[in-house]
């Protein structure tokens, strides 16, 4: 998953920006939302929505028909678990201790009792899993989330995340781990495919249809969802209540 994103992060660079208003309320929204790609951002996410319902979800089904769910469960287990001393190390470098040392332990457990990751054993013994990212670490270390953009095919995103990325992509144990770490770069996307099939879920993607279609504008739905899904991690990450980050936002829904 995280090949195809960095792979795709160039094409953000070939787009145009949005025009900033001058009356100054309008200024004002403007500069909080911080979209200033809007434009770009709306047709990437127009073309995101048919790819996931002309391609994503064909590949899905296909998926889910061909692979039993045990099997299905212990391929995601496993590529979990590979990715879990990444999360130690933002752990770690966020000066979370307490969870370096939970998801330690749990991909100890994992790796031993759960046979190398296949089996998440460690879920049940009280260890339950707790993601981390480098992007996370930025906005730690007091980074700016800077504009927001949406990536093809893999969708919302900010400057921050997109560099928060790149350096996870490039420490990522999965792909040093033999025998992926001796696979080229179109078996690595593969392998990358099977992540984002591993991840993909029906409930959420019936969260998604419900979302989209409930919704005035979906758009400026998801953006505010994904910076406060942002800023709550990152609250989280320094130990403080996420009531005071979140920013209060009328969801605007059908009637």
């Amino acid at each position: 998953m995280k090949k195809i994103r960095l792979l795709l992060i160039g094409l953000v660079l070939l787009t145009g920006c949005a025009t900033a208003p001058t009356d100054p309320i309008a200024l004002k929204e403007y500069q909080e939302v911080n979209d200033p790609m809007e434009p770009f951002n709306r047709s990437m996410q127009a073309f995101n929505d048919v790819f996931e319902k002309i391609i994503w979800r064909p590949l899905d089904t296909g998926y889910r028909f061909i692979v039993p769910e045990f099997l299905r469960n212990m391929i995601a287990s496993a590529l979990s678990n590979l990715s879990e001393p990444l999360t130690v190390v933002n752990d770690v470098l966020q000066g979370n201790f307490s969870d370096a040392g939970h998801n330690l332990a749990r991909f100890g457990i994992n790796t031993t009792a759960g046979i190398v990751g296949l089996f998440d054993v460690a879920d049940g013994w009280g260890y339950e899993y707790k993601g981390n990212s480098f992007g996370t670490t930025l906005g730690v270390w007091g980074v700016g989330e800077g504009p927001y953009l949406v990536l093809p095919i893999v969708g919302s995103a900010d400057i921050r995340g997109v560099a928060g990325l790149a350096v996870d992509f490039v420490a990522d144990p999965v792909y040093y781990v033999p025998p992926l770490s001796k696979t080229n770069l179109w078996e690595q996307l593969g392998i990358a495919g099977v992540e984002m099939l591993a991840e993909y879920d029906v409930e959420g993607r019936e969260y998604i249809d419900d979302n989209r279609a409930g919704s005035v504008d979906y758009y400026s739905n998801q953006r505010h969802a994904y910076r406060q899904a942002q800023r709550k991690a990152i609250a989280e990450a320094k130990g403080k209540s996420t009531s005071e980050v979140l920013k209060p936002y009328r969801f605007d829904v059908k009637e």
